[in-house]
């Protein structure tokens, strides 16, 4: 609605983020061409206005869109992205960026690719303080761990993480596929079925 209603004024800073966040939603939401339209378009204004948070959100969307088909492609543009958050400040763009990186690799067995990458984000996030993001990264480490055969690292990592959180999966649900089959593989069951109870509610999700 809001794009609906300046979309057409003169391209500015408004118009490009308002176009580069719809792109982004249209992607999460599995409307790919539309998406790839506007996050094409708010590329255009970011490069034309100089807006180095639309071309940061903008590659980063772009290569969620295009990695199922050119992968490598994909990275170089979470790596742009990810360089110049660095270069802009923002630590929260960056560690975005890397995470996308980190799935990335995760998607083709890289897995010291993306407990690298993972450990980027991580040290940007506990620099600026940033929680959510330290434990999406620390989360996320037990997976790259697990399949490295690191698991008791896996294990210290997942301690870390905040118990109250785990519930509400979102982020914070790799340890379903990282500590719990640890458990199943070591026969503890016990630490198995309570990690299976603390994520229950997500059954029917």
């Amino acid at each position: 609605d809001a794009l609906a209603v300046i979309g057409d004024d003169e391209p500015d800073e408004d118009v490009a983020l308002l176009t580069v966040r719809l792109g982004n939603a249209l992607l999460f939401v599995g409307r790919i061409p539309e998406a790839t339209e506007l996050i094409e378009r708010a590329l255009e204004m970011g490069e034309a206005l100089g807006l180095p948070e639309i071309l940061i959100r903008g590659w980063s969307a772009k290569a969620i869109a295009v990695a199922p088909r050119r992968r490598r492609e994909a990275e170089l543009l979470l790596r742009a992205a990810a360089e110049l958050a660095l270069e802009q400040g923002s630590s929260d763009r960056a560690a975005t960026a890397l995470g996308n990186l980190s799935d990335l690799a995760f998607g083709h067995d890289r897995y010291q690719d993306a407990l690298g990458y993972l450990g980027q984000s991580l040290d940007l996030a506990r620099r600026a303080g940033d929680r959510p993001n330290i434990w999406f990264a620390t989360s996320e480490s037990t997976y790259a761990l697990y399949h490295l055969g690191r698991w008791d690292e896996a294990i210290a990592a997942f301690e870390e993480l905040p118990k109250e959180q785990l519930p509400s999966g979102h982020v914070l649900i790799s340890p379903l596929t990282s500590v719990l089959p640890i458990h199943i593989d070591r026969g503890e069951l016990k630490e198995a079925r309570a990690l299976r109870d603390i994520y229950a509610r997500l059954e029917g999700s």
